[in-house]
């Protein structure tokens, strides 16, 4: 049955794994896979051993994401299954061959994460306490984060392992910048509408017929609990020893408006490795001559090499920290307004620095940012505040499934309301997807229960229940009628603009006269232009696409065809010249981007490949009974 439905699992539901697959590896790493604790086995085998509570964590957080049938599919848990199992191949494979990431790399990584940021800068105390509100472990992450690490290494390894040779490149070039024209005709239902007349059982029978079609729209109405960094920030008022502490401590000098120095500098470059002392003697003697009094910014204009600046006297305004090598900082920082320094050898060559000006570091006044620093402590104090109350309040709205009023005592907040709403969503908290799909998943809106808490964002968690249902009605013939009679016209439209569509198409290919054709049937006649697969102007898409994918035309004899355009209707065209692409006239640019697309292209094909040779190797028994 598992290998049936593996062999059947095609398009939608098999693109969708393999993008979503990616997400429970990127928030939660790969050795959230192994962990134990369950005797329970859904896969086993090839060093590879998934828990039924791991599996069942991990499709967990595809609900709200997916919709309720997806969920409950089990072609859709099938793909996780086998996305997990494939992944833990890797890692495996991976580990065994000594694939290993430091501790100073990790520290890298970790310090970068944009959750565990305060003010653009790591804070070690909010890590901790979003991994806690998180119920991870600071070991678990980390752990979490060298596989996915290594991971990420290989996969850019294969990625960058890709070579493209020059006769490939060419024929994608020759084809991207293949050039084609055609003559077409556009046959639009709208013409049509104005004739057609209805008869009243008709309207009467598409009514009976799809009766489902017009059903008011079901809505709910729920309570809600908010749990915020925000509100609870809102509740702080900072007392002038905590803000005058955080003012004096400032780590990051967020209240400093830094140094900042004004640079000129004559670059002499450095060609082969023998005139590298033949550069240096010219640095130094452009030095004696700016000793001996002549102009820096005359002697940058003849001998600086750099064109950026050369044209500017060697002006390169006010440097910023790490705009330049760390050598030619070091070497700025040490000279006084107007000094020349000695030659500073870069990369680049031989450096004549001169500092031109100079403003000292100044520290904000405390009056001048003590608003910043109410905001700032508040911040910091609703998000400490979020991170203690979070487990709570998952606990608490699923300890008390039936009511929101334990809750809304432990943690002091007000329960709120919302207005109707559709499975489309509505206003306010409706808004979000994540609260529309819990409102009308059947243990919310069919047992009555609490939804789980939903995580909003970072610093937001809601839970709700449904007050309200307003079922679905069926609305009376008289107030759809309109509805139903602009549903038949387009439908008969579209049945005349096919017919004419295929009338036209044979007239031009028994006669092989498409203007003569066009004009015969009282249609308008319109031209391509020379056009590329990237388009011109005003041409449909979808008949750009078929004029390129249509064979080329033979013996001066243009290849005829058609193509649906949607509501639009159809076009019926003539290809009449194709112009081949040169690819010795493409630029750089897009020969770039043509070695990049295929780069692109066949990198993930060369991981999934290694990917699907491992779990090929692999002996893996899968337990359904276990899902």
């Amino acid at each position: 049955m598992l290998t049936s439905i593996r062999e059947k699992t095609q398009g939608i539901i098999a693109a969708f794994i393999v993008t979503i697959v990616v997400i429970p590896f990127a928030l939660w790493g790969i050795n959230s896979y192994f962990e134990g604790g369950s005797t329970s086995l859904v896969a086993k085998g090839g060093g590879v051993e998934i828990s039924q509570r791991v599996f069942r964590n991990v499709l967990d957080r595809y609900r709200g994401r997916v919709t309720p049938d997806q969920w409950e599919n089990p072609v859709f848990r099938i793909q996780l299954l086998e996305s997990m199992i494939a992944e833990n191949l890797v890692v495996r494979d991976i580990d065994d061959q000594g694939y290993r990431i430091g501790d100073k790399e990790l520290a890298r990584y970790i310090r970068s994460l944009p959750n565990f940021k305060r003010n653009n800068a790591f804070d070690p105390e909010l890590y901790k306490t979003t991994l806690r509100a998180q119920r991870v472990s600071v070991r678990e992450f980390e752990q979490q984060a060298r596989s996915d690490l290594v991971l990420d290494q290989v996969q850019s390894a294969y990625r960058d392992s890709v070579i493209v040779t020059r006769d490939e490149e060419n024929r994608l070039l020759a084809l991207v910048t293949q050039k084609r024209s055609a003559k077409y005709t556009l046959i639009e239902p709208e013409r049509f509408l104005s004739r057609i007349k209805l008869d009243e059982n008709k309207i009467r029978e598409y009514y009976e017929a799809n009766k489902a079609r017009f059903m008011t729209e079901e809505k709910v109405r729920i309570e809600y609990l908010i749990l915020s960094a925000e509100d609870l920030a809102k509740d702080y008022r900072p007392t002038e020893e905590e803000l005058r502490a955080l003012y004096e401590e400032d780590p990051d000098k967020r209240f400093v408006k830094p140094e900042k120095r004004r640079v000129s500098h004559i670059l002499i470059e450095v060609g082969s490795d023998g005139e590298e002392q033949k550069a240096l003697e010219k640095a130094r003697s452009i030095i004696k001559q700016l000793k001996a009094g002549k102009s820096f910014a005359a002697l940058a204009k003849k001998y600086s090499a750099d064109p950026g600046s050369a044209g500017k006297g060697g002006d390169l305004g006010f440097i910023a920290p790490g705009l330049m090598e760390p050598v030619f900082e070091t070497a700025a920082r040490k000279l006084k307004k107007g000094q020349i320094s000695e030659p500073v050898r870069s990369r680049y060559g031989y450096h004549i620095i001169k500092l031109t000006d100079y403003k000292p570091e100044v520290r904000v006044p405390y009056r001048k940012v003590r608003p910043e620093l109410v905001k700032l402590l508040q911040q910091q104090k609703g998000e400490q505040r979020f991170f203690d109350l979070s487990e709570q309040f998952y606990n608490t709205v699923y300890e008390y499934p039936d009511s929101l009023k334990p809750a809304a005592e432990a943690l002091d907040l007000k329960p709120r309301k919302s207005g109707w709403f559709g499975r489309s969503g509505g206003e306010g908290i409706a808004a979000q997807q994540k609260v529309v799909l819990a409102a009308f998943s059947t243990d919310v809106l069919e047992l009555g229960r609490n939804s789980e808490a939903l995580e909003i964002d970072d610093t937001t968690l809601v839970s709700l229940r449904v007050i309200g249902h307003k079922k679905p009605e069926q609305k009376p013939l008289a107030q759809v009628r309109g509805e139903i009679e602009d549903i038949l016209k387009r439908e008969e439209a579209g049945v005349r603009a096919r017919a004419l569509r295929d009338a036209v198409l044979a007239a031009v290919e028994k006669e092989q006269n498409f203007d003569k054709v066009i004009r015969t049937k009282g249609l308008r006649l319109k031209k391509t232009g020379l056009v590329t697969r990237a388009g011109g102007k005003d041409v449909n898409p979808r008949l750009l696409q078929a004029v390129f994918k249509a064979p080329r035309p033979a013996g001066g004899t243009p290849v005829f065809g058609s193509v649906e355009l949607g509501p639009q209707g159809y076009a019926v065209y003539a290809l009449t010249r194709v112009q081949e692409g040169d690819p010795a006239k493409a630029g750089p640019e897009l020969k770039e981007r043509i070695r990049e697309l295929l780069s692109q292209h066949r990198g993930p094909e060369y991981y999934q490949n290694y990917r699907t040779a491992l779990r090929k190797q692999a002996e893996v028994r899968i337990f359904s009974e276990n899902f």
